[in-house]
């Protein structure tokens, strides 16, 4: 501070960090097949299917913000943000545990169904994320290091005016001011395209068209009062959309 006792600089410590780990598991599975393999229709001759396919698991997304030999009084505490929505209101210094995480969702799958004749292609896909919590993902932990709150050296506190001494992580809503569901509920989007390739035309290598809408179903993300007011990490509020492109080749 200056001689008026004004705040001139803040002088903080080296304060060793911790770590983060993420496992996963990536699902890739492709089947092509002809027109004419599907049963009771005859549709030979009427080009191919293709069916895809893609998930992500996630089976751990967890944090130890402060390394066990830091001298910080949450070191050693790690946090796993699987399923939740890792927001965190910021008065809350134990918040830091699991901030920095990104909305977890387990799963994540992407799906299409393709139809391919000479110079036509269609294309059917959803984009799906299961629902996440949003919850304070460091409760448990900090109950089971500190106790209740209630309890002299713990850093959690009664919240919303509500007695919180029994609660368990699952009814620790991040803020029920922000987001009064305490989740984000599972979405699916679908797509919807088709191409049209034309080679050698006009002088050209080849010449496609397409035209494509996505979020064919207009689906929308649950809405609350916080930031942008739907979770942008996980889910779009642009609707339903229509796209025309044309491509030249030489």
């Amino acid at each position: 501070r200056d001689a008026n006792g004004r705040l001139t600089g803040v002088d903080e410590g080296w304060l060793n960090q911790g770590e983060s780990r993420v496992r996963s598991i990536v699902y890739n599975l492709r089947y092509r097949f002809d027109a004419g393999d599907l049963p009771l229709i005859d549709l030979d001759g009427s080009g191919n299917f293709e069916f895809r396919v893609s998930a992500t698991q996630i089976l751990e997304m967890s944090l130890q913000r402060y390394a066990p030999n830091s001298g910080h009084q949450f070191a050693g505490i790690r946090v796993d943000g699987l399923g939740n929505r890792n927001s965190a209101a910021f008065w809350r210094s134990y918040n830091a545990l699991f901030s920095p995480l990104p909305p977890t969702p387990e799963w994540r799958v992407n799906a299409s169904l393709r139809w391919f004749r000479d110079e036509h292609t269609v294309h059917f896909g959803v984009r799906w994320h299961q629902g996440i919590t949003d919850l304070i993902a460091s409760w448990d932990e900090l109950v089971a290091e500190f106790g209740p709150p209630g309890t002299p050296a713990t850093p959690l506190v009664n919240d919303h005016g509500m007695d919180t001494t029994t609660w368990t992580e699952a009814d620790a809503c991040t803020d029920q001011d922000r987001n009064p569901y305490c989740k984000i509920p599972a979405k699916a989007y679908w797509d919807l395209s088709y191409t049209y390739r034309r080679p050698d035309f006009m002088g050209f290598g080849y010449v496609a068209g397409n035209v494509a809408m996505r979020n064919v179903f207009n689906a929308k993300p649950q809405a609350f009062p916080s930031g942008v007011g739907y979770e942008s990490y996980l889910d779009s509020i642009m609707g339903r959309q229509l796209f025309v492109r044309m491509t030249v080749g030489f």
